[in-house]
């Protein structure tokens, strides 16, 4: 297995471990898989505390695991969680690898587990039989603007449906995919995906992916009993390196796994307003973290206990950056974890996040 590490990234992890402090640390590595290739390329880290006795107590436990998952469903499609940086004097033996595998188990796209000293980076995989450490090279990784698709759902149902929110759902699922073969899109669709992900304007590297009415057979006029139901999607594409150069209609299985998730992730934060008869989805934040866009889901109804737990702990993360004079991207992160706090009213933490801001 090849690895790619961004410079930046090498740098931070070092910067942290050569840190003369008491607060016991690790830290998530963010990138991209080319199975292919058999590469995996790391762009960011996240950076975590952890309350443990032993900085050499290398655990991954439930509340973590809750809190990746909910990372994980935010990043731009094509980016995964590819590795964890425990900062520890200990060696790791193949039962400690074999220990932290298995409590990251439901992440199959951690694939390097991570020893980092004041002295050297140590990366990690695990095959059936032992841990295999891994040579690594650093690059000037760049990394590249995400491509947004938008792609709203439209259908003509009975009126029944909208007061059952499960059949609703239900409706909206099915009719995502009934259609897919049919769509168009608001650029040629020969155009590859890094032409979009290089230009300049932010208007410019979104794509409207459309089925046209007359393929779904609506009329002008909703039949007597029937309801029109309109549900947007949208998502963050990061173009790496093996869907880069394909061009739009070479990618309408990876679009349709995109909306996929956001579809899943909206229908579960949802909930049905009766005083105005429609489905309210999640709000969408955005967090830019270490020069990820990330898109959060914000629903005070039908709100995620582990997302908003995971935002809290990006409070430790940006005060880790201000540490290892990462002060752009720590002032950045907090601007927008304070957006999301105001969203949910939260005056505690608006408060905490003020006060870092203007230190």
């Amino acid at each position: 297995m090849t690895l790619i590490v961004k410079k930046d990234i090498s740098k931070q992890l070092k910067a942290i471990a050569n840190q003369q402090k008491d607060t016991i640390k690790f830290s998530v590595l963010i990138g991209f898989l080319d199975a292919q290739e058999n590469k995996v390329s790391i762009l960011s880290a996240i950076h975590f505390t952890k309350n443990l006795e032993s900085v050499d107590n290398l655990t991954v436990d439930q509340n973590d695991v809750n809190q990746l998952t909910s990372l994980k469903y935010i990043l731009p499609y094509s980016l995964e969680i590819v590795g964890l940086v425990f900062y520890s004097n200990k060696e790791f033996s193949n039962e400690i690898i074999d220990k932290i595998k298995k409590s990251v188990a439901s992440f199959k796209s951690i694939v390097t587990f991570t020893r980092c000293t004041s002295k050297a980076i140590e990366y990690f995989t695990i095959t059936k039989e032992k841990a295999v450490k891994l040579s690594s090279q650093e690059k000037e990784l760049k990394i590249e603007q995400n491509v947004s698709i938008m792609h709203t759902i439209e259908c003509e149902t009975s009126a029944k449906v909208i007061v059952d929110l499960s059949k609703m759902k239900e409706e909206l699922s099915r009719n995502f995919n009934e259609f897919w073969e049919k769509i168009s899109f608001s650029k040629d669709e020969k155009t590859t995906l890094i032409s979009i992900a290089n230009e300049k304007s932010p208007l410019d590297r979104i794509i409207e992916i459309i089925i046209p009415g007359e393929e779904k057979g609506f009329t002008t006029k909703t039949e007597a009993g029937n309801v029109f139901l309109a549900f947007d999607l949208h998502m963050n594409i990061y173009p790496k390196e093996s869907i880069q150069g394909k061009s739009l209609v070479e990618l309408k299985d990876v679009f349709n796994k995109a909306f996929t998730r956001d579809l899943i992730v909206k229908l579960q934060r949802s909930f049905y307003d009766q005083a105005i008869k429609s489905l309210i989805p999640p709000k969408k934040a955005i967090v830019r973290i270490s020069g990820i866009e990330c898109n959060a889901y914000i629903s005070k109804k039908n709100a995620s206990k582990y997302e908003f737990d995971l935002m809290v702990r990006l409070i430790d993360n940006a005060i880790i950056l201000r540490e290892i004079e990462a002060d752009y991207f720590s002032r950045v992160l907090l601007q927008d974890l304070r957006a999301y706090f105001v969203e949910l009213e939260d005056e505690a933490l608006i408060e905490r996040v003020d006060k870092l801001i203007w230190i």
